[in-house]
């Protein structure tokens, strides 16, 4: 084994030190100099072998630091995949629950492990990565795990392998890392916030161990930001509207449509999710039928699993498509919190059933609601109920 000299040491790890610093900064300028440098000493007529050496090994990987840097040890086990810029990595999917704000470190290449059992651990350290103190400062920024099939280069859904696990400092994270069962796209990022001790500049290790794989993944830290399904919900409550008016009307074409035997029908005003009273009476834009889901139900589904789909006919119904039903909405503004439905007539007007008008032998009809000018109850200018008009 070839000793190195004391000075010839120092200068290495001085190189060392100085790689490091223009990675974590991402300051390719600096690096490229660095390299440069490198380059110069290696063709030089006085450089020792050992120079050489550690000369040959940085400019063949381009990434000297990898191969003598300390923090390799860290790093065992793991490949690093090349190409990707400071913000860059595997395409995922929006979605208005986070936004990715800083990538930790390499995205890491999960090879193919066909018998095998691998492991790739990533070191977390708010020293290496500033932008870790927003975590500390902010509950809103969150450290998640992602990762995705190698072999996609398009938007796409969080994909684990389907043998997976994730340690934070030994302690297993309990998450699931498989989404609902035969549905693609229902798997979430894995929060590992809570799991990392990150004050003091603690080191910490992310490891992830999986095992056979036909496919190569990508595994990548994230930063993230995110939004809560009641602050989305309030999103709602002020976006997309679906006016009464464009309800009563679609309820009106649909019975005067002769091929369509119509008969009043019942609107429940129940969440089909929560089996609570709707809050805020939802529904995609491309739903055509008028029973509503709540919207902070219906966001929390999407959080524990999103499909995006609409719980009442299955249509797509994502985010930017939500929309506030004011004719449901009105309705429930002026009816009792117990009351669970109400009945609608083909021309739009609807009535309230009560349980002796249920038991009439003759089937007996409980008070209808129209929308002539001469309404029961009155409208005010931005839209409420007047309480003190309501006939019921």
């Amino acid at each position: 084994m070839t000793s190195i000299p004391r000075h010839e040491l120092q200068a290495l790890v001085k190189l060392v030190n100085t790689i490091q610093d223009a990675y974590n900064c991402d300051d390719s300028t600096r690096f490229t100099q660095i390299q440069r440098s490198i380059e110069t000493t290696k063709n030089g007529p006085n450089t020792s072998p050992s120079a050489q050496k550690v000369a040959r090994i940085g400019l063949a990987n381009n990434r000297p630091m990898e191969m003598v840097h300390p923090e390799a040890y860290w790093n065992r086990g793991a490949n690093t995949a090349h190409g990707f810029g400071a913000s860059g990595g595997p395409r995922f999917k929006d979605t208005p629950f986070y936004s990715l704000q800083t990538r930790i470190g390499d995205v890491r290449v999960c090879e193919t492990m066909s018998q095998h059992r691998n492991m790739i651990s990533i070191p977390v350290k708010v020293s290496d990565h500033p932008a870790l103190s927003k975590v500390l400062e902010d509950k809103k920024y969150r450290i998640m795990v992602f990762c995705a099939d190698a072999n996609n280069n398009e938007p796409q859904n969080i994909t684990f392998p389907h043998q997976s696990e994730i340690k934070v400092n030994g302690n297993d994270v309990k998450a699931n890392l498989r989404g609902l069962k035969n549905k693609p796209g229902s798997t979430r990022p894995v929060d590992v916030t809570d799991y990392l001790r990150l004050k003091n500049d603690n080191r910490n290790a992310v490891e992830f161990t999986y095992a056979l794989t036909q496919k190569k993944y990508y595994l990548v830290l994230w930063v993230c930001k995110v939004t809560s399904p009641q602050e989305l919900a309030e999103k709602v409550k002020s976006g997309n509207k679906i006016p009464k008016h464009a309800v009563i009307q679609e309820i009106s074409k649909k019975a005067a449509d002769t091929d369509i035997v119509t008969t009043s029908q019942v609107l429940s005003l129940k969440c089909p999710i929560s089996y609570m009273r709707l809050a805020t009476p939802c529904r995609s834009t491309s739903c055509t039928h008028i029973q509503c889901f709540d919207a902070t139900s219906f966001l929390q589904l999407q959080e524990q699993g999103p499909q995006w789909l609409c719980p009442i006919c299955n249509r797509s119904s994502p985010f930017d498509q939500l929309a506030v039903d004011e004719y449901v909405k009105e309705i429930l503004a002026n009816t009792d919190e117990d009351l669970e439905q109400v009945t609608i007539e083909p021309d739009g007007k609807w009535r309230v059933v009560s349980p002796q008008d249920d038991q009439l032998a003759n089937g007996g009809k409980g008070a209808v609601h129209d929308d002539d000018d001469d309404d029961d109850f009155i409208i005010s200018e931005h839209g409420d109920p007047d309480d003190d008009d309501y006939v019921a």
